[in-house]
């Protein structure tokens, strides 16, 4: 509780929240294809052919065309530390996979492992990364919450007013503050920080993330991720 400069004027300031569950709308996974070739141009043409044999692989498992995009091209020089020689390129292509449906996504991509033949595998690798998935953004949820945040932070504003001998007066000032995050856990959106970023300042939000892919069971759901919507609201004192 506090007065204002012409100390003419009692005023009470509260911190409220209010949480926001938002469920992963779209899965996310990489696909990277690495060729070893004797020059860069015979590297980059059969990466090339590699990632078009997995991109068929791929739609012919249930992924559409669509749902493919083409994450880029990377070269890097290899080279013998033992004898510091010159010994080849390495070609990378990455293939971005999004989809909605988890088990029609890891389906397809466990149908692109026999792309590579015995023959290939000391010179063609492929590797999966989850990503972190899209989750749903609703701007009316978003509302909802600052509305829940604000009937919380009256609440507990009544408390301290009626603690004070005071009753509570109209809406001085709200201000909406960046909001905290509790990542979902799954693939790369690791939950490392769980609920401490809700405590870490009104002023940061947010978690760390780290690596990793997750496994996925066809019959369990996925996580979604929480948001907690804040605000300090400043209320007059009558």
């Amino acid at each position: 509780m506090s007065h204002n400069r012409d100390g003419d004027a009692a005023f009470v300031e509260v911190l409220a929240e209010a949480a926001l569950d938002q469920p992963i709308e779209c899965y996310v996974a990489d696909v990277e294809l690495r060729v070893r070739g004797t020059s860069g141009d015979s590297a980059l043409q059969q990466v090339r052919a590699l990632s078009d044999r997995c991109a068929a692989r791929l739609i012919a498992a249930g992924m559409a065309r669509d749902e493919i995009e083409d994450a880029g091209v990377s070269i890097s020089s290899q080279w013998e530390q033992a004898q510091r020689d010159y010994t080849g390129k390495d070609a990378t292509h990455r293939l971005r996979l999004r989809c909605a449906q988890l088990p029609r996504l890891t389906g397809a991509v466990s149908a692109v492992e026999g792309v590579v033949s015995s023959a290939a595998e000391a010179r063609e690798t492929i590797s999966l990364e989850m990503r972190p998935p899209v989750f749903r953004d609703d701007l009316a949820q978003r509302a909802d919450a600052l509305r829940r945040a604000l009937q919380a932070g009256r609440e507990k504003a009544a408390a301290v007013a009626a603690e004070a001998g005071a009753a509570l007066g109209p809406v001085l000032q709200l201000i909406e503050v960046p909001p905290a995050q509790r990542p979902s856990g799954f693939g790369d959106d690791i939950d490392w920080a769980g609920d401490s970023t809700r405590f870490g300042g009104v002023l940061t939000g947010g978690a760390g993330g780290g690596g990793g892919a997750a496994a996925e069971t066809s019959s369990l759901s996925s996580p979604g991720r929480t948001i907690w919507i804040r605000c300090r609201v400043r209320f007059a004192l009558v």
